[in-house]
């Protein structure tokens, strides 16, 4: 008798133990830390339009590198960096202080303070594996526009 309570009681602090790890390795899936890895977002996307091109990279970390460069009227080439968080379908992009701008008599980047740095951006997106559509319902100045981004 006292043998078989005591398999009960060892039994039973072990299934209690199991399950108590069963939680405790649960994770939700809200990328609250910030931590991207094997996130869709992370690489690198382009759109490509006839006189414009502009790049981002997402990386892991919640860091981001966006880089434009236009061939038409205006030449031009910018760089500038920021953190971004990504909930749902809600990218949200804050600009870091340094914009750089690329000097196309010298060949060289030319660092500057940026005029929007801290300012936050939200966009709905959808990713998919190969594309990745911004739309911008707040901008009243760019009508609701989708920007399809291919991802390389």
């Amino acid at each position: 008798m006292k043998r078989e309570s005591l398999w009960r009681s060892m039994l039973t602090l072990t299934m209690l133990a199991a399950l108590c790890f069963g939680f405790a390795s649960c994770d939700d899936d809200d990328d609250d830390d910030g931590i991207y890895k094997g996130n869709p977002i992370v690489g690198t996307w382009v759109d490509e339009y006839p006189e414009e091109t502009n790049t981002y990279t997402f990386n892991a970390d919640g860091t981001y590198e966006e880089q434009a460069e236009g061939n038409g009227f205006r030449r031009y080439k910018m760089r500038k960096s920021g953190t971004f968080r990504l909930a749902k379908n809600l990218l949200t992009l804050t600009e870091g202080d340094k914009r750089w701008s690329y000097d196309f008599d010298s060949g060289k980047w030319n660092e500057g303070k940026n005029p929007y740095g801290g300012e936050t951006y939200s966009f709905n997106v959808s990713i998919d594996s190969r594309h990745m559509y911004f739309y911008d319902d707040e901008d009243t100045e760019m009508r609701n526009l989708w920007w399809t981004y291919i991802k390389k």
